[in-house]
Formats: structure tokens, C-alpha cells, sequence
């Protein structure tokens, strides 16, 4: 890391986290419109990366390695297990994600309440925004029907 630092290594010169992390989203949600479709800890290497350079500090591989493996040891926040818990006693859960089968597995067990459906964000030529993934209306469900919409002819 590149900056000014006082004689008992503290440094002169920080940045406000805040704005690192502004940074960071809008690398990530420009990343994440393009095509190919790019897994998501590719996104957190490349825009933390790019994030902090704009403020001039560099990381090493080690630390960007670091950012990108993070989400896999991240704790859910501490009302969610018990709100799930609630919920799952009138409906069926399910989960929609676009982020890395590896990432959203450990994250799925750390919240310690089970899914019923678990529903990965399409990949690739069959990833469509504009399409309904699902149909809510079903009694007793919070999502039901659910499937990925189908490849272009």
C-alpha cells in the first residue's frame, strides 16, 4: 500500500472506507451488465482493485485474494436467521442469487436455515433480465415455479 505514515507506522493520508466501497458498487454493476457473463469473485478481484487505485492505493495479490474469498466467511446479519425462522413457519423459502455457487453455499449454511428452493441467477446466452423468473401468486409459497428463462432460437 502506497501513502504517508507517522513515525510509529500509523498512517497520515487514509481514505474514507465509504468511498472506496461507493467506488467498488459502480465498478461492480458496470462489470456485471457486460457480456460474458463474469463470476462474481472475478468482479470483487478486478473492481476492489480498480477501486483503490483510483485513490491511489495499491494491494497485493494476497489482499485482493483476501477481498474476493471474503463473502465466503461473512456471518449473516443477526435478525435474519430468526426473521427466516418466522417465515418459514407459514411459507416455503427459497433463494435467488447471482453470485458463485462457491460463494452462496457456505453463505446458505452459515444463515442456518434451510431453503426450500434454491434458484441460481442464468448464466450465460439464456440470461435474461427482462423475463419473469417466476410466478409468486401460489398460496402458501414465497415463490413457486420458478426456472430459468429459456436460450434465444
Amino acid at each position: 500500500m502506497r501513502g504517508s505514515f507517522d513515525a510509529d507506522g500509523s498512517p497520515t493520508d487514509c481514505i474514507d472506507a465509504t468511498v472506496v466501497l461507493d467506488d467498488f458498487s459502480a465498478i461492480a454493476k458496470r462489470m456485471t451488465a457486460k457480456r460474458p457473463h463474469r463470476l462474481y469473485k472475478e468482479i470483487l478481484r478486478s473492481g476492489f482493485d480498480t477501486a483503490f487505485r483510483k485513490h491511489d492505493v495499491e494491494l497485493g495479490p494476497d489482499d485482493i485474494e483476501r477481498i474476493a474469498n471474503a463473502p465466503m466467511t461473512m456471518r449473516p446479519h443477526s435478525d435474519l436467521p430468526d426473521a427466516l425462522r418466522r417465515l418459514r413457519e407459514r411459507y416455503k423459502l427459497a433463494i435467488f442469487t447471482n453470485s458463485d455457487d462457491d460463494l452462496i453455499a457456505p453463505t446458505v449454511e452459515r444463515i442456518g436455515v434451510p431453503f426450500d428452493y434454491a434458484y441460481p441467477w442464468p448464466r450465460g446466452p439464456s440470461h435474461r433480465r427482462s423475463r419473469p423468473l417466476c410466478d409468486t401468486r401460489a398460496e402458501g409459497t414465497l415463490a413457486t415455479a420458478c426456472r430459468p428463462a429459456p436460450a434465444p432460437q
